[in-house]
C-alpha cells in the first residue's frame, strides 16, 4: 500500500482529533475485523453519520 492517493476530485486534508485511548482501541480492533485502515474505518463512519443527518 505504498504511496498517496486521492481520496476525492477535491484532493483530501488531514484532520486531527483527540479521543480516549480506549476509543482508539475500539477503531483500530474494529478496523481490523473489517481488514481496513483504521483511517478508512473512521472516513466510512463520518461519510455515513453526516449522510444520515
Amino acid at each position: 500500500m505504498g504511496g498517496s492517493r486521492s481520496l476525492s476530485a477535491e484532493g483530501s486534508a488531514v484532520l486531527s482529533v483527540k479521543i480516549p485511548v480506549a476509543m482508539k482501541r475500539a477503531i483500530a480492533e474494529e478496523a481490523k475485523k473489517e481488514n481496513v485502515t483504521t483511517s478508512e474505518l473512521v472516513r466510512a463512519l463520518l461519510t455515513k453519520s453526516l449522510i444520515e443527518v
